[in-house]
This record gives C-alpha cells, sequence and structure tokens, in this order.
C-alpha cells in the first residue's frame, strides 16, 4: 500500500492551508473585521476541507478541548494527530 500524500495537498487556498499548518483556529473564533462578515463562506470552506480529507481516506476528528492558554477551543485531527491551532 502506498503511503498517503500530505493533507495540506488537498488545501485551496491560503485559509485552508493555515487551518492545516496550526495558524487558524477551526471554529473561525479568530477572524475579526471585514473577515468577521464572511464567518460562513469560511464555515463552507472548513466543511469542505474535512470533506476532501475525509474523501482521500484521512481519519478526521474535530474534538472540544482545552487549549494551550486554558480555553475550551475546537481542534482538528488527521489520523490522530492534533494540526489545527491549539492557542
Amino acid at each position: 500500500m502506498s503511503p498517503k500524500p500530505d493533507p495540506l495537498s488537498y488545501a485551496r487556498g491560503d485559509y485552508q492551508r493555515d487551518l492545516l499548518e496550526g495558524r487558524a483556529r477551526w471554529s473561525g473564533s479568530h477572524l475579526t473585521g471585514r473577515a468577521s462578515s464572511y464567518r460562513g463562506r469560511y464555515q463552507r470552506s472548513r466543511d469542505a476541507l474535512r470533506r476532501r480529507l475525509e474523501a482521500a481516506g484521512f481519519e478526521i476528528s474535530i474534538e472540544w478541548e482545552r487549549g494551550e492558554r486554558g480555553r475550551y477551543l475546537y481542534v482538528l485531527h488527521i489520523d490522530g494527530q492534533p494540526v489545527s491551532a491549539r492557542s
């Protein structure tokens, strides 16, 4: 069986790459200013990324857990490893 490709190869655009590289929060709580008025579009982008990763055979979970600073947040896990921002 060949190894799975890098999850980043399924990201379309900077926002999805930021999610997978831990620079953006899965919940979208980091969106401020004008970006916050497009919250629904960012949600659809997150959903599309999740669907593409699942279709590629990655095990995806989005878990509610305590972050580095003590607050709770949603964290994206791919094959059991946390990848979205945890602060």
